[in-house]
């Protein structure tokens, strides 16, 4: 489960070359991630500013969405590449057909 101190998230998004800042919760954003709300994303980075600091969240967060998409026995398109670089090397067992 996610657990951070922080309200805010940058998501940046690869095919238009610029981040994409949303305010939200982590949880939040992985599950816009699980919709395919953003494409390709390189990096998620956490923000504190009342507290001023930020960090790379990527990890924390291919962690929650390998979890969810073992629970739903697919990997979306738009995550692929993500998880594949952020991922722990954990293998999704997706269900035969």
């Amino acid at each position: 489960m996610l657990e951070f101190a922080t309200k805010f998230v940058s998501v940046e998004i690869v095919s238009h070359g610029y981040p994409f800042c949303c305010r939200s919760e982590p949880p939040d954003v992985a599950n816009h991630l699980m919709d395919g709300q953003y494409s390709s994303p390189i990096r998620i980075v956490s923000f504190n500013t009342s507290e001023g600091w930020s960090r790379d969240a990527s990890e924390d967060i291919a962690e929650e969405l390998q979890r969810r998409c073992a629970e739903c026995g697919e990997v979306p398109p738009s995550l692929e590449g993500f998880l594949e670089i952020h991922g722990r090397g954990v293998d999704i067992q997706l269900m035969l057909l």
